[in-house]
């Protein structure tokens, strides 16, 4: 009973354990997919923004060659080939960053070729104005190919920003989720290894407490022992198998006239004749082989007091 109480108690420290360690893997992997989901978001952001700043400078830029149409300045074309090479710098960098969610970023390119076509018709644009003056300029900006064009740009860049909106959308409600049902496992494992950490805690408390009163009860016991053997008019000596005394009542004190200090401690044929000592050290070296249970009753021998007598 007592081996199944220790085993049993064994066990439930090692699953309190191991469910400590579950919930510290849980939250480090927990941890973990929140903190790829921040990046995830925060790159779904930056991709946004960088696509809308694209678009913004392709609007500036188309600003700037209506300008140079209407006024026909060197100043205003240069602006507006500064713009221009700006806007086809900002594409480079929004396809190689990798910034936008993967639906999204197939569609970079489709609206990069579009604008890179409508920065064509607008260069083209810019030439007619130098060459052929502001009739002929006005009317290729103004062409059915420019305005579909435009309407193709505008329509891509809704999607595109629509979906990464949706990703972003996605990945606050995966994270959220995940953050809850974290919290919820993280809990319960945590609770059930301090609950099994306390049951087996208590256990051994438990089998403490009735060790310490089995000890309390078996030292009474022997002091009972002791106090009733120190009452007795004869004599008693007790020894270990190797013949060393171990306890001597007051009445074996008294007959051979030693205190306690001088005999516990040595050897029992102390208290006996020079000539018995060898044989009662040969009949204590045959303790050993007898059975269990062995006694020998009666048996007689003179003994010496301390003074000789």
């Amino acid at each position: 009973m007592k081996g199944a109480f220790r085993i049993s108690t064994h066990v439930m420290l090692a699953l309190g354990l191991a469910l400590l360690v579950i919930s510290v893997t849980i939250s480090y992997l927990t941890i973990s997919t929140l903190v790829e989901d921040a990046r995830e978001e925060a790159k779904n952001q930056e991709g946004t923004i960088v696509l809308e700043r694209v678009v913004t400078q392709f609007r500036f830029t188309e600003a700037l060659l209506r300008r140079y149409v209407l006024t026909a300045q060197p100043m205003d074309l240069e602006a507006y080939q500064k713009s221009r090479d700006l806007l086809t710098a900002q594409l480079t960098a929004l396809i190689g960053k990798d910034v936008l969610p993967s639906t999204s970023q197939n569609d970079i390119r489709p609206l990069r070729d579009l604008i890179a076509q409508r920065v064509q018709s607008m260069d083209l644009t810019a030439q007619a104005r130098g060459e052929q003056g502001l009739e002929a300029a006005a009317a290729r900006a103004g062409s059915p190919v420019n305005r579909q064009l435009d309407n193709d740009i505008d329509k891509l860049f809704g999607q595109i920003k629509n979906d990464s909106s949706l990703s972003i959308a996605r990945s606050k409600v995966d994270t959220e989720r995940s953050s809850e049902m974290a919290k919820r496992l993280i809990l319960v494992t945590g609770l059930l290894s301090l609950l099994t950490f306390w049951w087996a805690i208590s256990r051994l408390e438990r089998a403490q407490r009735r060790q310490s009163v089995v000890e309390a009860q078996l030292t009474d016991s022997e002091a009972m022992s002791r106090a009733i053997t120190d009452s007795m008019a004869e004599g008693l000596v007790t020894a270990t198998a190797d013949g060393v005394v171990v306890s001597a009542n007051t009445a074996v004190r008294h007959m051979f006239g030693y205190r306690a200090e001088e005999l516990l401690g040595q050897n029992v044929t102390m208290l006996l004749p020079e000539r018995y000592r060898m044989g009662f050290v040969a009949f204590f070296s045959t303790l050993p082989k007898r059975e269990v249970g062995f006694r020998e009753w009666d048996t007689k021998t003179l003994a010496l007091r301390r003074d000789g007598v």
